[in-house]
Order: C-alpha cells, then structure tokens, then sequence
C-alpha cells in the first residue's frame, strides 16, 4: 500500500507527496497548515501489491474456467503477465503458498481462435514465457487451450486441456 499526503501551505496551495518527504517537511519547520492521510493504492487483506495490481494466490485446485469465474468473483481475472519481472513475481507468490513450484494456472487462453493467444482481462498479450517446444496443442484429442506456469524443469509456461485441475492466481487492479 502506498500512503500519499495532501500538505496544503499557508498561501493555499496542495502538494500531494509520499509519506517520507512528509517527514522530512516536518523535521525541516514547513509551513503547512495541516496533514490529511489519502490512501490511494491497496489491495485487500490477503492480496498483495506488485506495480499497480493486486495479485492473490489460490492454493485450490479449480478447472481453468472454475478459476476464471473464482477471480470474477472478486473483481479480478486469472493473472495476465506481461514482462519477465513479473512472471518472477508469480512464481514467487506460488512458491510462497505452496512451497515449491507448483503447476498453476494463469490467465492466457486461445479458446476463440487456435494460436491466438489473450488474456481474459482484456491487456495485450505482450509478454510469454513458454517451455521448450510450447505451445504444442499436444496429444491431438483436442486443443490445448489454457496456460499453466510453473511446467517442467524450465518452469515455464505450457498449454494445457482446461479441464485439468490446479491451483491458480488471480489479479486485479489496486482500489481507490
């Protein structure tokens, strides 16, 4: 969470700045006639912050879609990951809830069209961290169409028939 503070001065005017400078305003005699504490970025108990979203790890092991409707009900979509950094960071949450690196899905599918990869809250697919030889739609009984991390030895994304069961990872944007 992000605490930000509204310093107003004598002569009218609003600053708005993180709390450490606000401390050192104060050490300093600023002028400022008064402190109002705004929150402005948070997740929830039990979700935590990374960037500008809120990222909860499920250690339940739902269908892709169970997951999915999971996530909804909280406002917020299976995870979408868009750089290397990131994906870093849900392998962690994961390796925290579980204690190792457990298969988890995430938020990728191409359920509308074969190859053509989106996330389900709707970002740019911008970013991938697919295995060796991924995605492969193997097996040929039908289409692999959803996506877990955490896949082999590489640890890396694989595509997978939705109906297996797995753990998952839900995001959303932090709240105002």
């Amino acid at each position: 969470m992000k605490i930000l503070y509204v310093y107003v001065s004598w002569a009218g005017k609003a600053e708005v700045l993180p709390a450490e400078k606000t401390e050192r305003l104060e050490a300093g005699g600023s002028r400022s006639t008064h402190r109002v504490k705004r929150d402005v970025e948070r997740c929830y108990s039990g979700w935590e912050s990374h960037g500008s979203r809120c990222f909860r790890f499920f250690n339940y092991p739902h269908t892709w879609a169970e997951a999915e409707k999971y996530c909804l009900h909280f406002g917020a979509n299976l995870v979408s990951i868009h750089s290397s950094y990131e994906n870093r960071f849900v392998k962690e949450l994961i390796r925290r809830g579980t204690g190792r690196h457990t298969r988890t899905w995430i938020g990728a599918t191409d359920s509308h069209q074969n190859r053509l990869w989106f996330w389900t809250d709707g970002s740019r697919f911008d970013y991938s961290a697919w295995n060796h030889g991924e995605p492969n739609n193997l097996y040929g009984w039908g289409r692999e169409q959803c996506v877990e991390i955490n896949y082999g030895a590489e640890k890396g994304w694989n595509d997978l028939r939705c109906w297996y069961e797995h753990p998952f990872v839900c995001s959303k944007r932090m709240s105002r």
